[in-house]
């Protein structure tokens, strides 16, 4: 295994060439490497980066230290690969820096605006800090008649807003509810313009085998399989068959667990969910907008106008155990920003329950590293730790694999060229509303 580790990473070995390396490398000494290309820790291994990229990776004392670079001693601690968050709401700026204190240096947005777009393309160029964003397209509905900007309700439409989007630079076309000739115009359209489209079950009358047919990039929201398969009933009769439809069709599903639980609550609770310690809480990332839209939400339950069905999250973890050993590609999405969890916390929560469903950390970490870049499309610049690839890394206290814990709160990072350290990650996750521009 230690082999296996030691020739994934390239250990030892420089691969980028000399005229393509910055002149402000950055040295990391004595660190315990968790590089995610397989389970396992190699000890006692320095990281050089340049230029954003990871230039070379060799035992202590083993690589030519630049005289010009600068030295983080990790004092035995963990660098791993940053996490990726895979279905996030940004609304309010003090997000990007929450999760970068918590870990998460990429996060797939899934709700687009003009301002999102100006903050992904500031932090690309590097007059920005943040996680590197991409971003779906306004979600795409067939009820939102008072949204132009949203409404899909015929073929016409359909076609038009796809090509819309994609001349506006989302990287993906996201949709909600849509009609079945529609949907699939829809898709058919994407895939000749060569965008992806990501989103929810798009028609909960369609039969889940032609939904998943269409080959949608990724599905959002675990809950909406079990709802269209299993129609809310957690029959165990139903999981092989239902696991081998997902298994055959390839597409990765974003599992968004974390958030049911807080409906859970949210529908059980009423008005008795906004303890005031939990208020406190929403208001000091939201501000009083949040607390009064959560207030509405309870009130149209207490009222009968929402429907909600009680979700099982036992079942919902056992469909995750066993979409994981099938093989099917799970990631991690939260709706942060969206819902009560809060930026860069809520991936920690959906990988927690990914433990509690049956995986190691390894298997639950992997889904936030290697899973999410290559659903991105993105594995060969990110989601390991290997010569040549974006120096995206953090380091823990503790040992990720033993603790998942210990990634919650890491204690460095290298983002591109610039390291940030544990006094800087602290601030950062303490922003509040009262932060935001």
């Amino acid at each position: 295994m230690l082999r296996t580790l030691l020739l994934a990473v390239g250990l030892g070995t420089v691969a980028l060439p000399a005229a393509a390396l910055a002149e402000s490398p950055l040295l990391l000494r004595n660190v315990h490497l968790v590089p995610m290309t397989a389970e396992g820790v190699v000890e006692g291994v320095s990281v050089l980066v340049r230029d954003g990229k990871i230039a070379a990776i060799g035992r202590d004392g083993t690589l030519d230290q630049p005289t010009d670079a600068r030295i983080i001693d990790g004092r035995g601690r963990y660098l791993m690969p940053g996490l990726i968050e895979m279905h996030v709401h940004l609304r309010r700026r003090i997000a990007l820096d929450l999760f970068l204190g918590h870990g998460v240096t990429t996060a797939r947005n899934m709700d687009g605006t003009d301002q999102v777009l100006a903050w992904r393309d500031a932090i690309a160029d590097g007059s920005l800090r943040g996680p590197a964003l991409t971003s779906g397209s306004p979600f795409l509905h067939r009820s939102a008649q008072d949204s132009p900007e949203r409404f899909v309700g015929s073929v016409d439409d359909a076609v038009r807003m796809t090509n819309l989007y994609a001349s506006r630079g989302y990287d993906y076309i996201k949709i909600a509810e849509l009609d079945d000739e529609p949907f699939y115009s829809l898709m058919a359209e994407a895939e000749r313009v060569g965008i992806p489209v990501v989103g929810h079950i798009p028609n909960y009358d369609l039969d889940l085998a032609r939904i998943l047919e269409a080959r949608m990039s990724s599905i959002e929201h675990i809950e909406e399989l079990f709802r269209v398969y299993f129609e809310y009933q957690p029959d165990e009769s139903k999981i092989p068959a239902f696991v081998e439809l997902v298994r055959r069709s390839g597409v990765p599903i974003s599992t968004l667990i974390a958030s049911e639980e807080v409906k859970n609550e949210l529908f059980a609770e009423r008005k008795a969910y906004l303890t005031e310690e939990r208020r406190a809480w929403i208001e000091r990332y939201g501000g009083p907008a949040a607390v009064e839209g959560l207030g509405s939400t309870i009130e149209a339950i207490d009222n009968g106008d929402w429907e909600r069905h009680w979700v099982d999250v036992d079942f919902l973890l056992r469909l995750v155990r066993e979409l994981h050993d099938a093989g099917v590609v799970l990631v991690p999405g939260t709706d942060s920003g969206g819902s009560v969890l809060i930026s860069g916390l809520g991936l920690h929560r959906e990988l927690e329950l990914f433990q509690r469903a049956g995986l190691s950390p390894y298997e639950a970490l992997r889904t936030a590293t290697v899973n999410a870049a290559r659903v991105l499309g993105k594995l060969d610049r990110i989601g390991t730790i290997e010569v040549g690839k974006d120096a995206d890394l953090i380091l823990t206290e503790g040992n990720p694999l033993v603790d998942l814990a210990a990634a919650r709160e890491p204690v460095g990072m290298v983002l591109a060229d610039r390291w940030i350290d544990a006094d800087e990650l602290a601030e950062l996750r303490g922003r509040t509303i009262a932060d935001e521009p």
